[in-house]
C-alpha cells in the first residue's frame, strides 16, 4: 500500500468514529503498543454510563469471592486504569464500598447497575463483568 492510500484510509477512520486527528494518532499509537488487546465497550442498562477497555481477545475472567460479588455472582476480568476510558456519565455514577472500604463497586444512578469498579486487590485497575461487555474488532 502506498503512502497516499494510508493516509487516506486514517482520515476515513478519523471521520468514521468522529476523531480528532490527536486522538486517531492516539488510538493508532495505543493499538501498536497493546499488540493482542482488543477494544471492548459496555455500559450500563439505561445507557447513560459508556466505557471501553483494551483486553485480551481471550478474557481470562474469574469468580471473585467476595461478599458482594458471591451475591450477584459476578465473574470479571480486571484491566490496568491505563487501558480503561471512562466514555460518558461520570455525573451518574455513585459509589458504594463495605468492610475495608477498598474496593470500589461504582454504578449508575438511575438504572442501578454495576458497569465496572476498582477491585480490592488491584486498586491500580478496574474490574469489568464479560457479561456486560461488546467487542469492537479494529
Amino acid at each position: 500500500m502506498d503512502l497516499g492510500e494510508q493516509v487516506g484510509r486514517w482520515i476515513s477512520f478519523q471521520k468514521e468514529h468522529n476523531l480528532s486527528a490527536e486522538e486517531t494518532a492516539k488510538l493508532l499509537l495505543d493499538s501498536f503498543e497493546s499488540k493482542g488487546l482488543l477494544k471492548h465497550r459496555g455500559g450500563c442498562h439505561c445507557g447513560a454510563i459508556r466505557f471501553e477497555v483494551w483486553a485480551s481477545v481471550d478474557l481470562h475472567v474469574f469468580d471473585c469471592n467476595c461478599s458482594i460479588c458471591r451475591k450477584k455472582q459476578n465473574r470479571h476480568f480486571i484491566v490496568p486504569a491505563s487501558h480503561f476510558k471512562l466514555l460518558q456519565g461520570a455525573h451518574n455514577l455513585t459509589t458504594y464500598t463495605f468492610n475495608s472500604h477498598n474496593a470500589k463497586h461504582t454504578f449508575c444512578k438511575t438504572c442501578g447497575v454495576q458497569s465496572f469498579y476498582t477491585p480490592r486487590s488491584n486498586p491500580n485497575g478496574y474490574g469489568r463483568s464479560e457479561a456486560k461487555t461488546e467487542f469492537h474488532f479494529y
